[in-house]
């Protein structure tokens, strides 16, 4: 398992340039990836493109994506570190994240 202190989720177009901005105590993850490694899936970063770029996280799974898209968990492993984040608006708003 992997640990960090600070993550920074950069839209895909501002990876690499994120990573060679912060410092290297600070990591950076994408802010989604699709579920194949390769294939003809046009405008989709894969879980293979966000490793080369040499970050070892990616956000999946999250309420919007989920609710307007109808994705799920189902993503490749073994390519990256996932993290699954699956909090409504509502949620946050009236603070039911924290418990």
């Amino acid at each position: 398992m992997i640990f960090t202190d600070v993550l920074i989720a950069a839209p895909a177009i501002y990876l690499e340039y994120t990573k060679n901005c912060i410092q290297e105590k600070i990591q950076v993850s994408a802010q989604n990836c699709y579920k194949e490694n390769k294939g003809g899936f046009t405008g989709e970063t894969s879980p293979l493109m966000v490793k080369d770029l040499g970050l070892k996280w990616t956000f999946i799974g999250n309420a919007v994506r989920r609710n307007v898209f109808g994705e799920t968990n189902e993503v490749r492993e073994g390519s990256i570190t996932l993290m699954f984040l699956s909090f409504t608006l509502n949620a946050i708003n009236t603070s039911r994240t924290a418990r």
